[in-house]
């Protein structure tokens, strides 16, 4: 499957999956077990277009990858692992964390 978000404030995939509830775990259910009654294997591509937070001001901000601190980056694995999780909950047989093309920042 391709970009699947992480972040459910990220606007840069726009009306694509997301992976960033538990409350998504039982329609993506449906997906994987259709999926494996015809044998075929399938994954989610785990992404996230930018770091959103608040600043200072309070508006929602995207932040370049240069800009982050160690705590945004601990904020990015947080969304990254539980959206994981979820994926095995799911029943996907992997991931993909799509990592190029200046996404990932």
């Amino acid at each position: 499957m391709g970009f699947t978000g992480v972040a459910p404030y990220d606007p840069d995939p726009v009306d694509m999956m997301r992976l960033c509830d538990d409350a998504l775990i039982p329609a993506y259910r449906e997906i994987t077990d259709t999926v494996h009654k015809h044998g075929c294997k399938i994954m989610p591509q785990l992404a996230m277009g930018r770091h959103f937070k608040l600043d200072a001001s309070g508006k929602m901000r995207g932040y370049e990858i240069d800009d982050l601190s160690k705590a945004d980056i601990q904020d990015i694995i947080s969304l990254f692992a539980p959206a994981a999780v979820r994926a095995g909950k799911v029943g996907f047989d992997g991931v993909q964390i799509h990592a190029a093309h200046h996404f990932f920042s």
